[in-house]
């Protein structure tokens, strides 16, 4: 919420690409200008994946485009 990552607009929701409505965005890319934090993300998305699909060997992510 600090870095204005995550927006709330309750009232007014976002249209996803894929015409879904949702009261809440999350920019991700701005974490990325913030080490500390995008560490955290990761650690936590880890732990997760960990704890959900212990069997897993690999997490790929897709290219960020602008």
């Amino acid at each position: 919420m600090d870095i204005k990552a995550v927006l709330l607009r309750p009232t007014e929701p976002f249209t996803w690409a894929s015409g879904w409505h949702s009261p809440i965005y999350c920019d991700n890319r701005k974490i990325l200008s913030y080490p500390e934090l995008r560490s955290k993300v990761a650690a936590s998305l880890a732990a997760k994946a960990a704890e959900l699909y212990p069997e897993a060997e690999v997490v790929a992510g897709v290219v960020l485009s602008q």
